[in-house]
């Protein structure tokens, strides 16, 4: 967990995001991201911004390049490395 002086530093304003539906919410002042919810899935959001949301988005980066390397690698009719 981030140190008590680091968590208010974003400010009041902002908005937290669904990390498993994409669903957007303006911040609630006084509220930790963490213990908000999404109303689509419930699951818990992350704030635009945050360690956690910068975890996130680096991640589905990766993800992302990972799956474009392989669709890149493999077209159909696609025979190469393999031996006759």
């Amino acid at each position: 967990m981030a140190k008590r002086q680091d968590r208010h530093d974003m400010g009041p304003g902002g908005h937290c995001v669904c990390p498993h539906c994409g669903g957007r919410l303006p911040h609630s002042r006084g509220t930790h991201y963490q213990d908000e919810r999404c109303p689509d899935c419930g699951a818990k959001m992350l704030r635009e911004g945050s360690q956690h949301y910068q975890l996130w988005r680096a991640k589905l980066e990766r993800a992302r390049q990972r799956s474009e390397v392989s669709r890149g690698s493999r077209q159909p009719g696609d025979d190469r490395g393999q031996t006759p």
